[in-house]
């Protein structure tokens, strides 16, 4: 864990604390499971640049002992239109929707689909406009080996928490067949095909909020 990560953490752990000295340790369990496809675009011609970029996500968060996990399924889409001679921004918009029933992705990273509306927003970098509906209309399949890494992480700050993590993470590359248009006009013709994917992720971590200790400041260590 990065020491950006570590402050961020102590500041969103200190208001929990217990102030009292003889307070018992508390451990917080916490399992994610996240399926994930995404595809980006992008293009050059003369001044002008485009930019777009589609994500279907399913994510689980269970948390031993609380109520049902937590689920997430949505198909996200971003699309940037930038002057890059006079380096600014013609169109910054994005938005989400619920992922539809019949769109997913296998968790054997063999293929995955999704034939959406998304309603995107301009956002605050982006010259004001109407909101926009984009279809998108996409599959993809796996080509190629399944990329692996685990990895695990012990983070101490001594007198507030200690955090382990641990994740194992698989990639896929993929072929994309389909179409991201608007008003019946592509939105990705003549672009270039910068990245297609798939991914399944599964994070454990455990957080043990500790009793406080008097003295000084104690600093955070892995």
């Amino acid at each position: 864990m990065n020491k950006v990560a570590a402050v961020a953490l102590v500041s969103l752990t200190l208001s929990g604390l217990a102030t009292d000295a003889d307070a018992q340790a508390e451990t917080r369990p916490e399992m994610v499971n996240f399926l994930g496809a995404g595809a980006a675009w992008s293009g050059q011609s003369a001044c002008m640049q485009r930019r777009v970029f589609v994500d279907i996500v399913e994510l689980v968060d269970i948390v031993p002992g609380a109520p049902p996990p937590g689920r997430l399924k949505l198909v996200q889409a971003s699309v940037f239109d930038i002057d890059t001679c006079a380096n600014q921004f013609l169109l910054a918009a994005d938005g989400s929707s619920p992922l539809p029933p019949n769109a997913g992705i296998d968790p054997a990273l063999t293929t995955a689909s999704v034939h959406a509306t998304v309603e995107l927003n301009c956002g605050p970098f982006s010259p004001p406009c109407s909101p926009f509906s984009v279809d998108i209309d996409l599959t993809w399949t796996g080509i190629g080996a399944i990329n692996r890494m685990a990895r695990a992480d012990h983070s101490i700050c001594p007198a507030f928490f200690v955090v382990t993590a641990h994740d194992a993470e698989a990639t896929r590359s993929a072929t994309l067949t389909g179409d991201v248009s608007s008003g019946g006009t592509s939105l990705v013709a003549g672009l270039t095909l910068d990245e297609s994917f798939m991914e399944d992720l599964h994070l454990g971590r455990t957080e043990t909020i500790l009793p406080p200790l008097p003295g000084p400041f104690h600093p955070c260590h892995e």
